[in-house]
């Protein structure tokens, strides 16, 4: 739409409107467009946001006189004038609806440490764990109807301890998700017990963290990531320690008699720093998981050396150089099959105050290496404590949602971030209009996304309760959708490694190609459900899908049509 002219005497205000604003021509006269409008109080980057309230009916002229026919009052008399129905959207945008009520998610305004999707009783409905720290965490069970229920007492996992990131996997291969929690030892000071909530198959869990030997009460545990480093089909855990002397990180590798060894020393990664979070990904497409490591003076590359070791840090010979990192997040934003990485950054302390640092969006180059895309991408957030990718508009190209937290500066949340993929390298903050830059309260935390109510578009969920204020609320933003198609996998396998983390999956659709690794799903503390999510677009059918499983078994699947969640299973082998 263009630029507004002046208020007419009659209450409407004219527009000039473009031909790629979509507007029928029932709605125009002459390329003008007449219409009342109200503030909504928002902005999206420096425009002002406004509801349509009215449409003025216009007479339509013909031939190539852009000026407008004389308009009818707003009374118009009883000569018959056609009044366009109906009424159309003028933003083109995905919206979500707060839902956090509706859903029976009764959080409220806690101090949190992320939250973790995942269908803990594989029912087939996504369930949900809120992590909620030095307080009791909450299990929400789905009723499959979009609702949830309180089930923390029951299942056992009502805890009480200073709790940080949390991760689900089934590390047993009994085809139910556990759940590991790491523990902050009191700030250093003390010693907390980490817990690993085995499932019972029965909707309850047991801590056998003890007698796994995964407790590690005095490492200053942040983020928590499951995944098979040595190709051997069982699930290993790695646990990133914030700095404490004489606790680095830990690497539980998994035994054959199901119980855990920490060979983090043996296998290189035994780091005491100032450790934020963690995120895993095959980054050089050799076949092997990398482990990528946040810390507030810089990123740790530990690429996978195949023999049970990784590199001590290989993020400069893939010129990762941020400094004062919160997480990463990898996805292939721009569909050329490898994973490209968003490093969020928070801040850094000066002599007089607290400097913002710009997040960045590093594009995988194809040859281990990656180069810095943010200048030219439009992403432009420098207070970010996490970014976590989704395709929340079906289009195909996945969109980038940003937690942003307290401005120290200010005392105020600063606004999330919803970045769409505008499919040409570029992004939009489209947050205000979305519904979902959240609010001013509390300290942006976390968030993940997840189709709870199985209608095949993104919802996500947000916590704001960081520690350094007040918290601020938990919110469940339900995507209203579109009309675009959608593709969901379930992938299952009968070997040890029952999820399949680890899967590549390619799937072409009208000549379009998308590529996704389904992970742990962990970025930083928020776990994203672990169900393999595409957008179509327009397209209704699905020319091929090629899943490759972690064992190198390639699996191909052909003519599918869209809008289905659909398990594939690996029925040979361990993937």
């Amino acid at each position: 739409m263009g630029t507004s002219g002046d208020s007419s005497s009659d209450g409407y205000a004219t527009y000039q409107v473009t031909k790629s604003s979509g507007f029928d021509d029932s709605y125009l006269s002459g390329g003008i467009m007449k219409v009342r409008v109200r503030t909504t109080g928002k902005t999206t980057g420096s425009l002002d946001v406004y509801q349509v309230t009215d449409f003025a009916s216009l007479t339509i002229t013909t031939g190539s006189d852009p000026s407008p026919s004389p308009s009818p009052s707003p009374n118009p008399s009883p000569t018959p004038v056609p009044t366009p129905t109906p009424t159309p959207d003028p933003s083109p945008v995905v919206s979500f609806t707060d839902a956090t009520i509706q859903a029976g998610i009764l959080v409220g305004s806690k101090l949190t440490w992320g939250l973790n999707w995942a269908d803990y009783d594989s029912d087939g409905n996504v369930d949900l764990f809120v992590n909620r720290h030095f307080d009791l965490p909450v299990l929400y069970h789905s009723n499959g109807n979009g609702t949830f229920n309180d089930v923390s007492q029951q299942a056992g996992v009502r805890i009480l301890t200073d709790r940080h990131g949390c991760a689900w996997g089934d590390y047993n291969a009994d085809t139910f998700l556990d759940l590991y929690c790491s523990s902050g030892a009191q700030s250093g000071n003390g010693s907390k017990p980490n817990q690993l909530f085995k499932n019972n198959t029965d909707g309850t869990f047991t801590d056998v963290a003890t007698e796994l030997g995964v407790v590690d009460g005095p490492g200053r545990g942040r983020s928590v990531n499951w995944f098979d480093y040595d190709g051997d089909g069982f699930l290993d855990l790695y646990m990133a320690n914030f700095m404490r002397n004489g606790y680095p990180s830990r690497l539980f590798r998994q035994d054959d008699n199901g119980s855990f060894s920490d060979v983090a020393s043996v296998a290189g990664v035994a780091i005491t720093d100032y450790l934020r979070s963690s995120s895993w990904s095959d980054y050089n497409g050799d076949g092997k998981p990398d482990l990528l490591v946040a810390a507030g003076g810089r990123l740790y590359l530990h690429k996978n050396r195949g023999d049970g070791t990784f590199t001590s840090n290989s993020a400069s010979e893939a010129k990762l150089t941020s400094d004062k990192n919160f997480g990463g997040a990898w996805g292939d934003f721009d569909n050329d099959g490898d994973q490209d990485l968003f490093v969020s950054r928070l801040y850094g302390i000066s002599s007089t105050s607290y400097q913002n640092n710009p997040s960045i969006l590093y594009q995988n180059n194809g040859d281990g290496t990656f180069h810095d895309v943010t200048a030219s991408s439009g992403i432009a957030v420098s207070m970010a404590n996490l970014g976590q990718w989704g395709d929340y508009d079906n289009d195909g190209d996945l969109d980038l949602f940003v937690v942003n937290g307290r401005d120290r500066n200010t005392g105020n949340n600063v606004a999330d971030s919803l970045y769409m993929n505008n499919s040409d390298g570029t992004f939009t903050d489209v947050a205000d209009l979305a519904e979902v830059a959240g609010p001013t309260s509390g300290n942006g935390d976390s968030a993940a996304w997840a189709d709870y109510n199985k209608d095949g578009f993104l919802d996500l969920l947000v916590t704001n309760g960081a520690e350094g204020t007040a918290p601020g609320p938990v919110a469940l933003y339900k995507n209203s959708g579109n009309n675009n198609h959608w593709l969901e996998l379930k992938l299952k396998s009968i070997g040890k490694n029952t999820f399949g983390y680890g899967a590549k999956i390619t799937i072409t659709a009208d000549g379009k190609t998308q590529f996704r690794e389904l992970t742990d799903q962990v970025v930083q503390y928020g776990q994203n459900d672990q169900i393999v999510h595409f957008g179509l677009g327009s397209v209704s059918n699905i020319d091929a899908i090629s899943i490759k499983w972690p064992n190198g078994t390639v699996q191909q699947l052909t003519n599918l049509p869209a809008d289905q969640i659909r398990t594939v299973l690996l029925e040979t082998g361990n993937p």
